[in-house]
């Protein structure tokens, strides 16, 4: 776990910011509950430009952000960045530092459209496809992209949804995935292949029994090729005709 090196250092830092009644026990409970594995692997995966130790104010997220564009060229580079980034948390999605959350906040300031076109992309890593299926369950997400969820493809939802089931035990992180990325329902689906199919069967039947032809091979049968119809034939014809239809 970590500790503090420097007391003094520590409250003057809340102090400086107006955070007072702040004791050196309990800054130690407070950081305590972060593993040093959990820091460590989320500041080696933080993006070039990006220092995760000074992200405490909203001027330096804005400032590490800026840094951040200018060491990353191309919207695409920068957003698959931040989705390693976002997938190298701590593991869980509702109960987290909240460090983590300036990942968050870095992506959504793309559109909607940049970030549909990152996280569909088919070589992602599965620390990016871990952040990518994080971002998309995340409720800053849905409030800020009310239908970003309808954007994405139905077979990209059902890789992230894949890897979560395949990746976490976190029945929490299980039920938000299958919120949010569970594709249409098979029921739902051979409901339209079965329209699909009564449509198509209906054209055939059309095409073949069309009154017309239907008429001329039933006269042909039952009144041999050269019979005129007329008002002797036409009831028999009808009465064939709405049998075999």
């Amino acid at each position: 776990d970590l500790r503090i090196a420097d007391v003094e250092k520590w409250r003057e830092w809340f102090h400086s910011r107006d955070i007072r009644n702040v004791s050196e026990q309990g800054a130690t409970n407070t950081i305590n509950r972060i593993p040093r594995r959990s820091w460590t692997r989320w500041t080696e995966a933080a993006p070039k430009g990006v220092d995760p130790e000074t992200q405490d104010t909203a001027a330096s997220v804005l400032l590490s952000q800026q840094t951040f564009q200018r060491a990353t060229p191309g919207k695409q580079s920068q957003i698959l960045a931040l989705l390693k980034w976002y997938g190298s948390g701590n593991g869980s999605w509702s109960d987290f530092p909240a460090y983590e959350s300036v990942a968050e906040d870095m992506l959504l300031s793309y559109d909607l459209t940049d970030i549909t076109t990152a996280i569909c992309k088919e070589n992602l890593s599965s620390i990016q496809q871990e952040g990518a299926a994080r971002l998309l369950c995340s409720w800053n997400f849905t409030v800020k992209f009310s239908s970003g969820l309808s954007c994405i493809p139905e077979s990209t939802k059902l890789i992230l949804l894949s890897h979560v089931q395949y990746r976490s035990k976190d029945q929490d992180k299980l039920e938000r995935a299958k919120c949010a990325l569970k594709p249409r329902s098979v029921k739902s689906a051979k409901k339209t292949n079965f329209a699909k199919e009564c449509s198509q069967q209906e054209k055939k039947k059309k095409k073949i029994f069309g009154t017309d032809t239907l008429k001329k091979r039933l006269r042909t049968r039952l009144f041999g090729r050269n019979l005129p119809v007329n008002s002797l034939t036409t009831p028999l014809l009808r009465t064939a005709q709405n049998r075999v239809v």
